[in-house]
């Protein structure tokens, strides 16, 4: 029951995508809905680099993302997106090569099965972002592990990313660039199963590097793709959580300020004391989000931008290596996500406890819902928070969905996200 509960709240999470909320932006804002960049405009903001910020000059930026899902085989799927898989990684991927930035990230669930057929294609097509000079940065997920195919996780890894260090019971590795070490951790070999875990020797290892990172006064950026912290709805034994009890304190005495992870397909940012977590959404499912991860003299700094996928793009043909272009329209795939997201939240909403309401009582606990559903589907919550809980129908709007467990959901929700998901910028030290 309740990982059928799961995958209804990850179902509606993802179908909220339909509703057009109003963007109210302020100062501290980073969200931007159309990161697709002329040539110019991209190289005017890499000569802007030496500018910097308050937090002094940056140093380093990471393009980051999660939960590909990558696969050249016809899946059942609730993301309508997961047909034009190979198209919109051609898109992604052609942006990094535009943006040129230190490195790309991937968080996990880089295949959808893990079969040597999809990393092949896959890595195919991550070799034009090696061939442009970017380092890539995989971590192995579940997913990746489909049929148990971890050994083909190590093999593709070695041939795209260039370690500096290595455990040897598992394949988690380090990168080391000016300035920070980078510890891609492998929390899926100890199981091979959904939950994530280091082994005790595993965790020495990343003591060891980070005591390598602190003597050499490095940053130190921690990659999983199971979550460190528990999120707004998740108990500290919740499935999304690795398995060490002591890890969350463990990584802020071996000077670890933020971790990067996926697996949970939603964007969100979590916090325990000093510790730090992103953690990126699946470019599959709207609003499609990627994240910039800057490193600055003095501060770090995070941000999700939105794919852009606006008239038709060139793009490798499906299975083309040689990177013969073709146009494809993602028009007709967009259209049966927004109908498909229209769909669920009829149907939810259908289900609701309405009785005793009048029309106009039904319809305030409707948009509120709505409201609800597209603040957390845009990691959006801790910034609408005050506002939802302060509206006069909220009590009607929680006790209306209780018999369909969204109520205590969404309740618990709204009480226990701190922070909004989409913008992070933090001290270095």
């Amino acid at each position: 029951m309740k990982k059928y509960f799961l995958l209804c709240v990850a179902l509606l999470i993802i179908f909220a995508s339909c509703i057009q909320a109003e963007n109210e932006g302020d100062e501290e804002s980073f969200v931007t809905d159309h990161p697709s960049q002329s040539e110019d405009e991209i190289e005017n903001e890499r000569d802007e680099m030496a500018v910097g910020t308050a937090g002094g000059k940056k140093l380093l930026e990471f393009v980051v993302t999660s939960d590909l899902h990558f696969t050249s085989h016809d899946v059942v799927s609730i993301y309508p997106m997961t047909e034009a898989v190979q198209e919109l990684t051609d898109l992604f991927l052609e942006w990094v090569i535009r943006r040129r930035p230190n490195a790309l990230i991937m968080c996990g669930d880089n295949t959808n099965s893990g079969r040597e057929d999809d990393y092949h294609l896959l890595q195919q097509k991550l070799v034009r972002v090696r061939e442009a000079g970017i380092p890539i940065i995989l971590v192995p997920g579940n997913h990746d592990f489909g049929n148990g195919h971890g050994d083909l996780f190590d093999k593709y890894a070695r041939e795209l990313c260039d370690f500096e260090s290595e455990d040897a019971g598992s394949m988690s590795f380090s990168v080391r660039m000016p300035g920070i070490r980078i510890l891609s951790m492998d929390d899926c070999s100890q199981n091979k199963d959904y939950y994530g875990e280091f082994s005790e020797d595993s965790l020495r290892w990343l003591q060891s590097e980070a005591k390598e990172a602190g003597d050499s006064d490095e940053f130190l950026l921690f990659l999983s793709h199971h979550n460190v912290l528990p999120g707004g709805e998740d108990a500290v034994d919740s499935q999304y959580v690795i398995r060490n009890q002591n890890l969350r304190d463990l990584l802020p005495e071996c000077g670890v300020r933020l971790c990067l992870s996926g697996h949970k397909h939603s964007q969100e940012i979590m916090r325990y004391g000093g510790l730090y977590e992103i953690v990126s959404a699946t470019p599959l499912a709207s609003p499609h989000y990627f994240g910039l991860l800057s490193l600055y003299e003095d501060i770090v700094e995070y941000h999700t931008m939105q794919l852009d996928f606006s008239g038709s793009i060139s793009t490798m043909a499906r299975g083309d290596a040689a990177g013969n272009s073709a146009g494809f329209d993602f028009g007709p795939v967009l259209e049966e996500e927004a109908r498909k997201n229209h769909e669920m939240l009829e149907t939810i909403l259908s289900k609701a406890d309405l009785s005793g309401f009048d029309l106009r009582e039904k319809a305030a606990i409707s948009r509120l819902f709505e409201e609800f559903m597209n603040a957390q589907n845009m990691g959006e919550i801790a910034l609408k928070r005050d506002e939802i809980m302060g509206n006069p129908y909220y009590d009607d709007f929680i006790e209306a969905f209780s018999d369909l467990n969204y109520g205590p959901w969404m309740k618990q929700v709204l009480e226990n996200t701190e922070l909004p998901g989409n913008t992070l910028r933090i001290s270095r030290h």
